[in-house]
């Protein structure tokens, strides 16, 4: 004859514990990801870049708990204006660091 192995679940007091410590991160995650999306949004702004898509995931990620920026979809043309203006912050970046070299 076989055993049964019957496992209670945590007490009640653990679990809610356990809850509303998974809740406070959520909120932390959350406003680190609304805190950068609206520094992208500023950056953008500044470079005359609109992305219509911008926003935050309203769930987190599964297991982590940390939400993400959804970049969204744009119009090619709003694309390559985005790849400029990163191009010209990387080059300008780039001159800096070497001039600081010499």
């Amino acid at each position: 004859m076989s055993s049964v192995t019957v496992v209670s679940p945590p007490p009640r007091e653990h679990s809610q514990r356990w809850s509303s410590v998974v809740q406070r991160h959520a909120r932390v995650f959350r406003a680190e990801a609304v805190t950068a999306l609206d520094d992208l949004l500023g950056a953008l702004s500044l470079a005359g870049v609109v992305l219509p898509s911008l926003g935050v995931d309203q769930v987190p990620v599964f297991g982590s708990g940390v939400c993400l920026v959804e970049l969204g979809r744009a119009r090619p043309d709003v694309v390559a204006q985005l790849a400029v203006v990163i191009r010209r912050g990387a080059d300008a970046q780039t001159s800096q660091s070497g001039a600081e070299a010499v």
